[in-house]
């Protein structure tokens, strides 16, 4: 699967202003779930799982608390790290590819120099990936979503939201699915409290328990958060 050359502009005319409907429409679901009794991941993560209404499908929320630089954090969370077909099995991550998309340069450039510069920025990108099912008869699954970045009261927020683009074909033989998420930072007297919250749909004939079983892996990346913070 290889890359879009670009974006048109007609289809950056019609997302850029759906953005704060995007945060929305994921905050209102987060604070629609009731979550369990958290348990430790990695013995660093606080996590729990929450019952989604009219879905077999579970959400996960995790959170951690680090004694670091909150920039360290976001510029994690937003710098440019594109997977492709051709690298390593190993190095993709269950991915067919991960591919960003920026509606102009400046936002290009920014979520390129945070690999060296921790900085924040509020932008706006398009990101598509596929993941491999890894099952045989069961299609990969494919999201395009909008990436957000916004500050808040108290820190910062990326939130993760998936879209319709009925303009552009990103891929064949695939089922895309519907994801919401976020990861939000929080400042404390000691550093920063960071917190994920995740939930996919992926549409079609997956075993909801199979899937389930999967998120635990999610919070990975508030460990990541935690070693490249502190």
């Amino acid at each position: 699967m290889q890359k879009l050359k670009s974006v048109p502009q007609s289809v950056w005319d019609k997302l850029l202003p759906i953005q704060q409907q995007c945060v929305d429409e994921v905050m209102n679901l987060y604070k629609s779930i009731t979550f369990g009794s958290s348990k430790k991941f990695k013995d660093v993560v606080d996590m729990s799982y929450g019952a989604v209404s009219k879905s077999s499908f579970k959400a996960i929320r995790g959170t951690v608390d680090v004694k670091g630089d909150i920039l360290k954090a976001i510029a994690f969370d937003l710098q440019d790290r594109e997977t492709t077909p051709d690298q390593p099995k190993a190095e993709r991550h269950g991915r067919v590819c991960k591919y960003m998309y920026y509606p102009d340069s400046a936002t290009a450039d920014y979520c390129i120099s945070l690999k060296q510069t921790p900085a924040f920025k509020p932008i706006c990108l398009l990101m598509h990936q596929i993941n491999e099912s890894g099952v045989p008869l069961v299609s990969d699954r494919e999201f395009v979503t909008l990436r957000i970045s916004q500050q808040t009261d108290n820190g910062y927020i990326v939130v993760t939201r998936s879209v319709t683009i009925d303009e552009l074909n990103f891929a064949t033989n695939v089922v895309r699915g519907n994801n919401w998420n976020f990861n939000l930072y929080e400042k404390t007297e000691n550093g920063f409290k960071a917190t994920t919250f995740f939930y996919c749909d992926p549409c079609g004939n997956v075993p909801a328990m199979a899937f389930n079983s999967t998120l635990e892996g999610q919070m990975g990346f508030l460990k990541r958060v935690k070693q490249v913070s502190e």
